[in-house]
């Protein structure tokens, strides 16, 4: 069955939809969905109708519903905050709001569909028409600009229509792909929180290669029945391995340890039979890359990172197809990764290009050109001209690989839905959604003095702050700049404002003025924010060298600095005058006393990477562990447990004003297949 509406043409039976006779890449069931919509135009249709006819009864939640009525309003609206076809009906469901031509069925007696059929009659016989006098001035315009420059603006790429290179249920992605075709990559699915490795043979049924109790990391191929791969023990010590594994026995061996609690990635030359990976020492280090003779064991540092700050340092890397140039990412202080490229065998020779936002992959097309995976896709980068060229377009593209043996171009397509939710001391049932949302909202924050709480949210197609007050009223908070990362939120103690520490600077949104305005200091970058009063706050920043705290004045918007042993996120307690922090080198929470500036130690066994997984109210601290909320008394010192979140590892947790209610984010969907599209060939413009 064929369905018209507006410009869009969609198929049932091929499975295809078009606009302007341009084919659109649908998923099936989103496609299901539409034609469902299209056979019950202008009705309302509930979300239990939907169930029932499109998911075909089985248990669905209404996140799952929404991402889908989401991801469709992507593809057919022009606007999806103010949608034209697909209309919300409150405590419904939603109404197809489309007028729907099914040109092969009987005329319909209604009489907007008439008038429909006969305009569709009538723009059959003009198409034709406006299709030949369209070629026509496109050929005397292609001829014009031939002449004028030829060869100009050609891209280099011609790359197939992409197919699945996976298709099972579940998360796939950061894949490799062998001279024989074979893929390993990475799989994560609901039933199995652990990450395993799977290899997906040319025109066969995926294998699964692991079932154990690791968490796998990254993967590659040594040769057609060899892998290299990384993994955790756990994700609680996540203590770091380089494996070797044979597919056809499944036998692993260890090779040596990596970089605890980090993401280790790998690159093999088979000729001098060196494995390259990112290492840190420790955990408040930087990264640069090494690597391992096999033969001798011999480990020797190949790059050197600035060692300022946080920056995570060398940590994404590709080999170059010659084996004698190594692409690098070195992570910035203010959130951007710097592309540079050394000399294999004369490391010291570092060409230094741009930085990138969102940096997810790097591959090599050739000796002079990459690819990158960033923000917004993946793009080429010529080393030579520094010309890019956008390759495939869309936020949810990442980890981009090309295997120029294959002329093979493989990619990731994620989706996920996470949204805010609250468990109560008295309510039932204790968890409940506080946002509905078919995209990703995070990092919720308490007000003080109320219910209302702000977050991050991804809505708008951007990432935005917005807020909800205690009516349940949404509002968009539209942040000035492009946000590219965030460290925290919080609420003025009489919640007049919310600061914000976003990329690397501090905020203020005025309540009663709905503005945002920044506060300028001398700091080059500021990490974590607590406010003191509504004139003074306490941020982190690293401009001493290392990370300290340092006292703000928000009138003079001048900064001194206030510790000399480190701090990295504080919480400021007013009736005791003292402020408790947590420390980028070292683990543990210690109590700053502000009369004397003594310190002591409240919990030494608190890791350095939960420094956004702690809040302080009324006169306990509440800490995420072993997936509860406990609170520890700051005086007696006594544990007590209160909520229990399923969330490994939630990204940050917020207590409301007077610890009845805790918000946090949680993941509904996840899920990422791997796809791929043939190089036709490189196309040069002429004269080269």
């Amino acid at each position: 069955m064929i369905f018209h509406f507006a410009s869009f043409v969609v198929n049932e039976k091929n499975c295809t939809l078009s606009n302007n006779q341009q084919p659109i890449e649908i998923e099936p069931k989103i496609l299901s969905l539409l034609c469902y919509l299209c056979k019950n135009f202008q009705r309302a249709i509930s979300r239990d109708e939907l169930i029932e006819k499109v998911w075909q009864g089985r248990i669905v939640s209404n996140a799952a519903i929404n991402r889908a009525v989401g991801e469709l309003r992507k593809i057919i609206e022009v606007d999806v905050k103010d949608p034209q076809y697909i209309v919300t009906i409150s405590k419904v469901g939603y109404r197809f709001n489309a007028t729907v031509i099914q040109p092969d069925s009987h005329p319909i007696a209604d009489s907007n569909r008439i008038a429909s059929l006969k305009k569709l009659t009538i723009n059959r016989l003009i198409l034709p028409l406006s299709l030949i006098l369209f070629a026509l001035l496109l050929i005397t315009w292609f001829t014009y600009t031939n002449d004028k420059t030829e060869g100009e603006g050609k891209s280099q790429f011609d790359i197939s229509q992409p197919t699945p290179l996976t298709t099972i249920k579940g998360s796939a992605f950061k894949q490799q792909v062998s001279a024989n075709q074979q893929t390993v990559f990475l799989h994560r699915d609901a039933n199995n929180r652990n990450v395993q490795l799977w290899l997906q043979p040319l025109n066969l049924p995926a294998l699964k290669l692991t079932d154990d109790k690791f968490y796998y990391t990254y993967a590659i191929f040594k040769d057609a029945d060899t892998l290299f791969a990384t993994r955790f023990d756990n994700l609680t010590a996540r203590k770091c391995q380089i494996i070797k594994l044979t597919i056809s026995t499944k036998q692993i061996d260890k090779i040596t340890d990596c970089a605890k609690r980090a993401v280790t990635y790998l690159a093999f030359d088979g000729e001098s039979r060196k494995l390259y990976f990112n290492y840190r020492d420790s955990v408040s280090q930087p990264f640069a890359i090494r690597s391992l003779q096999l033969d001798t064991g011999r480990i020797q540092q190949l790059t050197h990172a600035n060692p300022k700050g946080n920056a995570r340092g060398d940590y994404l890397f590709s080999l170059s197809p010659s084996n004698k140039k190594m692409a690098i990412f070195e992570y910035q202080q203010d959130g951007t990764a710097m592309l540079k490229v050394t000399d294999i065998n004369n490391p010291t020779e570092v060409s230094r290009y741009k930085s990138y936002d969102r940096v997810s992959g790097i591959s090599w097309f050739n000796d002079n050109v990459l690819l990158i995976s960033e923000k917004n896709g993946v793009i080429s980068y010529d080393l030579s001209t520094a010309n890019s060229e956008d390759i495939i377009r869309g936020d949810n593209i990442t980890q981009a690989n090309f295997f120029s043996d294959l002329s093979l171009l493989t990619y990731v397509k994620f989706d996920v839905t996470r949204n805010i939710y609250q468990q109560s001391t008295s309510a039932q049932p204790p968890e409940k959604p506080l946002t509905h949302s078919a995209y990703t909202n995070f990092f919720p924050s308490y007000a003080n003095t109320s219910n209302s709480f702000a977050y991050f949210s991804t809505d708008s197609a951007e990432v935005d702050v917005q807020l909800i007050d205690q009516t349940g009223t949404v509002t968009k908070l539209n942040f000035p700049e492009a946000i590219k990362h965030v460290s925290n939120l919080i609420w003025a103690r009489d919640d007049s404002a919310i600061f914000a520490s976003i990329n690397s600077k501090l905020f203020l949104y005025s309540i009663d003025k709905h503005q945002w305005r920044e506060i300028k200091t001398d700091l080059k970058s500021i990490h974590h924010v607590e406010i003191i009063n509504n004139q003074e706050a306490i941020v982190s920043s690293d401009d001493s060298g290392d990370w300290q705290l340092w006292q703000v004045n928000l009138s003079t918007q001048t900064a001194k600095q206030l510790t000399k042993n480190g701090g990295y996120s504080a919480s400021y307690i007013a009736d005791r005058d003292i402020l408790l922090l947590s420390k980028y080198s070292q683990a543990g929470l210690f109590e700053l006393d502000l009369n004397d500036l003594s310190e002591t130690t409240i919990k030494a066994d608190f890791k350095i990477t939960d420094w956004n997984k702690w809040q302080v109210r009324g006169d306990n601290i509440y800490l995420w562990e072993n997936r509860n909320i406990i609170s520890l008394n700051i005086d007696s010192k006594i544990k007590s447990a209160h909520w229990q979140l399923d969330e490994t590892n939630p990204l940050h947790f917020s207590i409301n004003f007077d610890a009845s209610k805790v918000a946090y984010s949680v993941t509904e969907q996840e899920k990422s297949t791997i796809w791929k599209s043939t190089v036709l060939q490189e196309r040069k413009p002429s004269g080269i």
